[in-house]
């Protein structure tokens, strides 16, 4: 332990809630950052372990074990670069998954590693130096240990004024973030308040969500002395990543109804026998017609939409009548499309990444395991197989 480490820990109700963000932001970018991962997932990946990082900074500031790894103060301080282009990127994924370039993205970063490297002239001081900055934005009434600066920490008061840069870096990425949603709006149609579309709905109300807290931070900021309010803004972050926690479980296949429970539940349904038929023989034709699987964002309500049935109908009409729940009969159409680019000559540049991504699939594996369960082999081996025959 450091000579300077007076002050006791703090472990209170905040600082292990924060901590538990932690441990799960850790989780989920581990899960988003995955290398078979779609475009949008990377970049939600990228914005939940910048979080993550300024989270454990403040969890290390407010118990004060930052004492105890003093050289880690304002570690996390260039990430504030990383929130604004990893929101912004992952709305736009989101809504045009198509719109994807291979370097470009990396452009909006830039910030974040000038940042970086000027950060360098605060990390290359001695501890001391460093101990007094964790007291001025944490302890401010704490006597401070005279010590000598090695050349200028700040040179162009950046760190001085991080707290305002990083509002205005966010919100001009909010703002951007906020015209894509309306272009999606725009392209299917729809007002901007409108809530047909689930996809774009979650995108809008995501994008509120986070002006909100963007007022929130220009309040905290505001009101309290230095840092002494981010245990409040880490505690809103912590919620943000447990709130992304429970959408990924909802999400899972692992919490949905088996095919028994799925008979049970259709033993009193009012859907007529006409009415099955037609929607049997609408469904391929809407299908191949229109392909809506293509989308990522395919879902049972925007199938159910589309064939003028409810949700609850069109589930019943898939299990009982075609013998395969929505997944499976998605996967059916997502295939035999892959399956055309894979034998396209002018698609042989595309890597079997881009083809999963343009029939719908977030990530390879996913494409992979429907594609043998489909087809009986993999993409490359389909693919080796029919260009050598």
């Amino acid at each position: 332990m450091n000579s300077f480490s007076v002050l006791p820990v703090k472990l209170d109700i905040y600082a292990i809630f924060i901590f538990l963000g932690v441990v799960q932001g850790l989780f989920l970018s581990f899960f988003f950052l995955r290398k078979s991962a779609s475009a949008a997932n990377r970049m939600l990946g990228v914005l939940v372990l910048g979080m993550t990082a300024i989270n454990t900074e403040i969890f290390l500031c407010y118990s004060r074990y930052i004492v105890r790894l003093i050289h880690l103060v304002d570690f996390s301080e260039p990430c504030n670069f990383l929130l604004g282009p990893a929101f912004f990127l992952y709305i736009r994924y989101r809504i045009f998954p198509e719109n994807k370039t291979t370097r470009k993205p990396l452009l909006h970063f830039i910030p974040f590693a000038v940042y970086a490297c000027y950060s360098i002239c605060f990390f290359r001081q001695i501890a001391e130096y460093k101990y007094n900055a964790f007291l001025s934005a944490y302890f401010p009434g704490e006597p401070h240990i005279t010590v000598m600066e090695i050349g200028r920490s700040d040179p162009l008061l950046l760190k001085e004024w991080i707290n305002e840069i990083t509002l205005v870096h966010f919100l001009i990425y909010l703002g951007a973030a906020l015209l894509i949603v309306g272009k999606g709006f725009k392209k299917a149609g729809l007002p901007f308040l409108s809530t047909a579309d689930k996809p774009l709905l979650r995108a809008r109300n995501l994008s509120l969500f986070s002006l909100l807290y963007l007022l929130f931070l220009f309040w905290i900021k505001t009101s309290f002395r230095e840092d002494l309010g981010d245990h409040v803004l880490a505690a809103a972050i912590s919620v943000f990543i447990y709130s992304i926690s429970f959408w990924v479980m909802k999400q899972s296949l692992f919490f949905s109804e088996d095919s028994w429970s799925q008979t049970r539940k259709y033993e009193k349904s009012s859907l007529s026998e006409e009415m099955m038929e037609q929607v049997i023989k609408r469904l391929p034709v809407m299908m191949e017609a229109e392909k809506p699987f293509l989308e990522s964002s395919f879902s049972l309500p925007t199938l159910a939409k589309k064939t003028g049935v409810s949700t609850h109908h069109l589930s019943q009409i898939l299990n009982d009548r075609l013998k395969k729940s929505f997944f499976e009969f998605t996967a059916t159409y997502r295939i035999e499309e892959a399956k055309k680019i894979i034998l396209a000559p002018h698609y042989d540049h595309f890597k079997m990444e881009k083809i999963a991504e343009a029939v719908g699939y977030n990530s390879k594996s996913a494409f992979n395991k429907a594609f043998k369960q489909q087809v009986g082999v993999t993409p490359s081996q389909f693919k080796e197989r029919n260009r050598k025959g």
